[in-house]
């Protein structure tokens, strides 16, 4: 008893250390199962299992002796014979324990079946005869036998309460069920029976095997010692189909040794009687009672056999009182070896053991696991090393090599996170494993990869320069050949190596490998130089012995060759993209301040943050110094050696003044595109014309000023930048730099601003310019305020039309003029259009004005007098020539309206009409109306040359293919043709001739004189030239050929010569002219905005 306590004691605190230690180990996932951490930690384990163990089973001991010592206190042991005692007492549980002990030894139950026997009064003494008048037990021929009671309701005993504290490890080896003849015919009693037994069962979490015992009656045969029994034991989970069958084999062994009892002792007829009943009721009888209990009964209750006897007599006459000695029927149940009770449900000690079995067996697993995982993990290694060694086939060798990397990728990985959980069982081989790995990937990625990638990078090194200094090869290939070099320089000195761009070059060399398939070796190859090229730095035994002459050569050819350009170009947009990352975009309204500028202007461009003063001294200004020493070290380290130096123009202080000029290049040109990208806002009355002129001209308010106050900010950024960069100069302080990219665009700016001295034209600033805004806010605050503002402005736009008065409103066109070319729309909009657009709301209504007086004194003489007549239209009477000439001709009406109603508009220069000052009075001159009097100007040039209406030109027939004759009449004027005499005929046109005309009659080979057209009318001249093709004549201006087709189709072929211009020719111009209706076009400032958003 005391080893197996020990024993579940170990084995409990065992449990609990190894699962203190698993929680302990994974409770930090960066532990390595090392050699030395599992020592150690098997060493602090068995400590503690120890010290456990020694303190409990100390605690145990102590325990018992106590118990002991309250055992020696209680009646002595003896047991009296022949003492009768009343099983309804408390049952001696010391006596029994020590009655056992000293009969069996401490180890009793290894040798005593305990049987509880249950079952009335009578079957019960039948069956154990005197065993409730014993205390309830008897001992001997190595059974216990304890009196149960009665099944059929509560336990009159008291034994089935302390079945555990008897023997708790195996309380109960059988249950033997004593019961009447009577009995089995009652299923219910049965089924109450197996109820309370299946209660003790479940209550001790115990089931032991279940014997009914059939106690029979004979009215011959007395019962004695050696009274015949009969029974039959039951296969376990027995069917009632199995149970009758057992019980008829029975019969025919019954019913023989019936008969031979019966011949010797008559009166012996138990048998043969037990064979009679069973074979005519009895065994339907247990059939049909154990067809009902048997799926109750294999819960908890096994049956295990069926006994049938007399019953029996006592045979313990002189013995002790509680001895006991068994008969032929009680042996085989002793005897009973097979089976053995068990435990039922489960029980704390169950629950150990398969928590104990299942850890173990988890332990087991994760062993397995662990082995079988770096098993796995060794093998691959095994095999990958294998194919490297003993392979013949490259393709399988690179596979294999990679293969290899990946493998130890995956092992550097779990050194330095941790292995999986998997292998953390005390069988990680994974650093070893890694160690023993390094030289054997030396040897075969030497051989395989780097040895490949030397031998390519040295040829196309070698190939590079062996190329003309000119071949287009050679240009094409520096970039590449650069970087190849750098490879090169990487293998020879891993220090320096760059794994991923190393990784990128070595694959770029290495395209195609000979004898592998080339999409096996584009899937290869990455991973194999990645994995190289990542560890190179940090061996260093990985170098090659490079060649020095293909080095040098490679250098000198790469000097001379490098473009130097492109580099730059990545290097500066790497600055403009960093620089982008870092500051915002600058928009219209951080620029004009606190104020509301979209009340005049906006624009949706936007200056990037790259190309701001912000962002040049914030970050550009010292990144493009660093990056120019960056670049110099890496030339120095590629490309150059003590014998090569570096030539001036890669020096760092070259480098930073080409990209510093690029920069501010760039600078300005965004700046540009902003500015000009501005549009002035058109208002919507006179009165929101005036309000912006007051914003405007405002100091404190004014957006103009915020923005150009900011603009001089961000345009004196280079000035800082050179400032900042002469360290022995003494400039002056203000003054531009030299040359630099920015001055076209913020040099006029800050000159407007007076930030800056200006050459020659001191008399334009910004200052000058609002002044002027507010002189003509004023006034037309005044037109705006007088009584009549309509006559008032009236006026005032009369006087301005006919050039009476003096404005400062061109002092807008001075300023725009002043900022030159490039800031032309930015100009435009914001020093033109302000004062334009007020202007033209006073000057809207006068332009109108003026345009009616133009259709009343003009337009409508000359549809009077023009309309409908030829030659302004194809067909109709001729028009007046007098009339004409009154419009016309310089000093006619025409003239005369123009030079009184728009002196202020219009001058005149030269022979045309052009507007006064660049068209800045407010209005916009209609273009349909200045078209149409400088072509009415130009023909009254050509007829009224000396003040007359006169036109002189000559006339001359050319001889053509089958003509004989021509005669043509102009005016009474003749010009006669005939076979080839060619001579020149002076006309002059109109003729003073009273019935003017002209007729063309021609005769040709083939016909006689025909007629080709007869036109009266002085415009019959016009007519005629009309129908005819006029071509000038290469080499003289003044002279043109004039073709008529006659109806034979003979060209008649003349040449015209002409004194002015092109003579009558230019009278075909009026066919389809007509004077415009408008003079002045008053929204001026809607057909300027809309030209300024097309340039957009």
């Amino acid at each position: 008893m005391l080893w197996r306590t020990l024993l579940l004691l170990g084995l409990a605190l065992a449990l609990l250390v190894l699962l203190g230690a698993i929680i302990w180990w994974f409770a930090e996932p960066q532990r390595v199962a090392s050699r030395e951490a599992l020592k150690q930690l098997a060493i602090d384990a068995g400590i503690a299992w120890s010290f456990l163990l020694v303190l409990t089973s100390s605690g145990w001991a102590l325990k018992q002796l106590s118990i002991s010592e309250r055992v020696r206190q209680q009646a002595p042991p003896v047991v009296h014979l022949g003492a009768a005692k009343d099983a309804r007492e408390p049952p001696p549980l010391p006596a029994v324990r020590e009655a056992l002990q000293f009969n069996h030894g401490r180890f009793w139950r290894r040798h005593v079946r305990v049987l509880l026997v249950v079952g009335e009064a009578d079957e019960i003494d039948s069956v154990a005869p005197g065993l409730a008048a014993n205390g309830g037990w008897q001992e001997g021929q190595g059974a216990l036998l304890l009196w149960g009671g009665p099944v059929q309701g509560r336990w009159e005993s008291d034994w089935p309460k302390h079945l555990r504290e008897l023997s708790w490890r195996r309380p109960l080896d059988g249950i033997v069920w004593a019961v009447s003849a009577e009995q089995t015919d009652k299923p219910g009693a049965l089924d109450l029976g197996t109820r309370q037994l299946q209660s003790l069962a479940r209550r001790m979490r115990w089931q032991a095997p279940l014997y009914l015992w059939q106690v029979c009656t004979s009215r011959w045969e007395r019962p004695g010692r050696n009274s015949p029994a009969v029974g039959c034991l039951l296969p376990p989970d027995a069917s009632a189909q199995r149970i009758e069958t057992e019980l008829r084999r029975l019969l025919a062994p019954l019913r023989n040794q019936g008969l031979e009892h019966m011949r010797a002792v008559s009166s012996r007829d138990f048998l043969l009687r037990l064979s009679r009943d069973l074979d005519a009721f009895g065994i339907a009888r247990w059939r049909d009672a154990l067809a009902a209990l048997l799926p109750r009964l294999a819960h908890g209750l096994p049956l295990r056999g069926l006994l049938f006897s007399l019953t029996h007599r006592p045979a313990n006459e002189g013995a002790a009182s509680n001895s006991w000695w068994s008969v032929p029927t009680w042996k085989a149940i002793i005897e009973d070896r097979q089976t053995r009770g068990r435990r039922f449900g489960w029980t704390w000690l169950r629950g150990v053991q398969v928590a104990a079995l299942g850890l173990a067996g988890l332990c087991a697993v994760a062993l397995l696991l662990s082995f079988a995982s770096n098993r796995s993990q060794v093998a691959s290694a095994e095999a990958a090393l294998a194919t490297l060694n003993t392979s013949t086939e490259l393709d399988a060798q690179l596979t294999a090599l990679d293969q290899l990397t990946r493998l130890m990728t995956r092992l550097e990985q779990r050194q330095e996170s941790g292995v999986p959980w998997y292998q953390r069982f005390g069988l990680s081989q994974n650093d070893a494993l890694l160690v023993a790995l390094w030289p054997r990937f030396t040897q075969a990625n030497n051989r395989l990869m780097r040895d490949e990638a030397a031998r390519s990078l040295e040829q196309r090194l070698s190939a590079l320069a062996n190329l003309p200094p000119d071949s287009p090869e050679l240009n094409a290939g520096a970039a590449s050949a650069r970087d190849q070099l750098k490879a090169y320089l990487m293998l020879a000195q891993p220090e320096k190596a760059d794994a991923e761009f190393l990784a990128r070059q070595l694959e770029a060399a290495t395209v195609a490998r000979p004898g592998v398939q080339p999409a096996r070796w584009q899937d290869l190859a990455p991973g194999l130089w990645a994995f190289y090229a990542r560890h190179l730095s940090g061996h260093p035994q990985w170098r090659i012995a490079p060649d020095a002459q293909v080095i040098a050569q490679a250098r000198q050819t790469l000097l001379g060759q490098l473009d130097q350009p492109a580099v730059e170009q990545a290097l500066y947009q790497r600055l403009l993209d960093e620089a982008g990352n870092q500051f915002v975009d600058l928009e219209l309204a951080g620029l004009s301040g606190e104020s509301d500028a979209t009340r005049l202007f906006a624009t949706s461009i936007r200056v990037p943050g790259a190309l701001t003063r912000q962002a040049w001294d914030g970050y550009l200004r010292e990144a493009i110094g660093r990056i120019a020493e960056a670049r110099h070290e890496e030339l120095d380290w590629v490309l150059s050696d003590p014998q090569h130096p570096l030539a001036p123009d890669v020096q760092p202080e070259a480098l930073k003044a080409r990209l510093t000029s690029r920069y501010f290049s760039d600078y300005s040109q965004a700046w540009l595109g902003f500015l000009n990208s501005i549009r002035w806002r058109k208002a919507g009355s006179q009165a929101e014309a005036i309000e912006q002129l007051s914003l405007l001209a405002d100091t404190r308010r004014s957006p103009l000023l915020a923005l150009m106050q900011a603009l001089a900010y961000q345009g004196r950024a280079a000035e800082e930048g050179e400032r900042g960069s002469r360290k022995d100069s003494d400039p002056v302080a203000g003054a531009p730099a030299a040359l630099s990219p920015m001055e076209p665009v913020f040099g006029p700016l800050l000159t407007l601003q007076g930030k800056r001295a200006a050459a020659g034209n001191g008399q334009v600033s910004l200052p000058a310019y609002l002044a002027h805004v507010t002189q003509a806010r004023t006034r037309l605050q005044q037109v705006e305020n007088a009584a009549d503002p309509r006559a008032m402005a009236q006026a005032l736009a009369q006087a301005t039309f006919q050039g009476l008065t003096l404005d400062t409103r061109d002092y807008g066109q001075v300023v725009a003029q002043s900022l030159g070319k490039p800031l032309a729309a930015f100009a435009q909009n914001l020093f033109v259009l302000p004062l334009d657009q007020a202007w033209s709301g006073v000057m809207q209504s006068s332009a109108n004005d003026l345009n009616r007086r133009w259709q009343q004194a003009i337009v409508a003489d000359w549809q009077r007098a023009f309309a409908g007549r030829y030659p302004f239209v194809a067909a109709g009477a001729d028009a007046p020539l007098p009339l004409l000439g009154q419009m016309i001709r310089s000093g006619g009406s025409i003239d005369r309206f123009i030079a009184e109603e728009l002196g202020g508009v219009l001058r005149k220069q030269g022979k045309r009409w052009v507007p006064v000052a660049g068209d800045s009075q407010g209005v916009r001159v209609s273009p349909a109306f200045l078209g149409a009097i400088n072509r009415l100007g130009e023909l009254a040039d050509t007829l009224y040359s000396d003040g007359a209406m006169r036109l002189d030109f000559q006339l001359k027939a050319k001889p053509v293919r089958d003509l004989v004759e021509t005669q043509l009449i102009i005016d009474g004027e003749r010009l006669e043709y005939f076979n080839q005499m060619e001579s020149w005929r002076a006309f002059t046109w109109p003729s003073p001739n009273d019935h003017p005309g002209v007729s063309l009659t021609w005769s040709s080979i083939r016909a006689g004189a025909r007629l080709y057209g007869d036109y009266p009318g002085g415009w019959a001249l016009i007519r005629l030239l009309e129908q005819a093709r006029v071509t000038p004549l290469a080499g003289d201006s003044s002279i043109y050929q004039v073709v008529l087709a006659a109806p034979d189709g003979i060209p008649l072929t003349w040449e015209m010569r002409t004194q002015r211009g092109a003579g009558p020719l230019a009278l075909l111009k009026l066919r389809d002219f007509e004077l415009p209706l408008e003079v002045l076009q008053g929204e001026r400032v809607r057909a300027l905005t809309g030209e300024s958003r097309q340039g957009r």
